[in-house]
């Protein structure tokens, strides 16, 4: 667990990770360095177990005077599943489309990727199952999706989703991203845990997929999802 805090100056600053112990709890102190706070996510993820990154927002609403904060509800990580086609890593400064068993196709530069690119995954996941903390207040996307593991890209990639609601050609829809460490959205900064617009997608001539639009890229790999218009 990864406690990335907005100071009263708009500064932002992410706290060492704390681990959880056994019964998957943790305590993380806060130095008084940082306890000015105007705004808090707690970024969430387990290396290795190809299990989705979560973050979530601190509701800070509640009593100012209080240092303790006690969070009851359990942060949820979702299990992704290995691309179905992955093609060699070969020249990995060169763009390659990686297909996941969703049918969302990714075109990625390896080089571009902070994480590993052979460990690349994704999983659907209703927009209705437990702890999707992000969601809560946020516009509610058709269909959503997890990646794994939680990854900044130091470039661009592009994307298409399949077409399940069988969209008429030409259908646009707006595409969402969940912000992540090091999340960009052109020349702005995706703040952590903010379920985000990133622009739009178009279904193809033949309908077989949503393709993102010129201008609409990915910079980081944490949840992505789509609302049609």
């Amino acid at each position: 667990a990864q406690l990335c805090i907005v100071g009263g100056d708009g500064t932002l600053n992410c706290l060492t990770p704390e681990d959880t112990g056994a019964d998957g709890t943790f305590t993380m102190p806060v130095s008084e360095d940082y306890r000015c706070i105007s705004g808090a996510t707690f970024r969430i993820v387990k290396p290795g177990s190809r299990r989705a990154p979560m973050y979530c927002q601190l509701d800070l609403s509640g009593d100012s005077d209080s240092t303790i904060i006690t969070l009851t509800d359990p942060f949820v990580m979702y299990a992704g599943v290995p691309a179905t086609d992955l093609p060699p890593l070969g020249d990995e400064r060169m763009s390659r489309a990686v297909t996941f068993a969703t049918g969302f196709v990714l075109n990625v530069v390896p080089w571009d990727l902070v994480s590993d690119y052979t460990e690349l995954g994704m999983r659907k996941v209703g927009t209705d199952e437990r702890g999707l903390c992000f969601l809560a207040g946020a516009e509610v996307p058709d269909h959503l999706y997890a990646f794994t593991p939680d990854s900044t890209i130091y470039g661009e990639s592009t994307f298409s989703f399949p077409n399940e609601d069988q969209l008429a050609p030409g259908t646009t829809v707006d595409a969402y991203i969940l912000g992540g460490l090091g999340c960009e959205n052109g020349d702005e900064h995706i703040e952590e845990g903010a379920w985000t617009r990133i622009g739009t997608a178009t279904v193809n001539e033949d309908g077989s997929a949503i393709v993102a639009d010129e201008g609409t890229a990915l910079t980081c790999l944490t949840w992505i999802g789509y609302k049609t218009r």
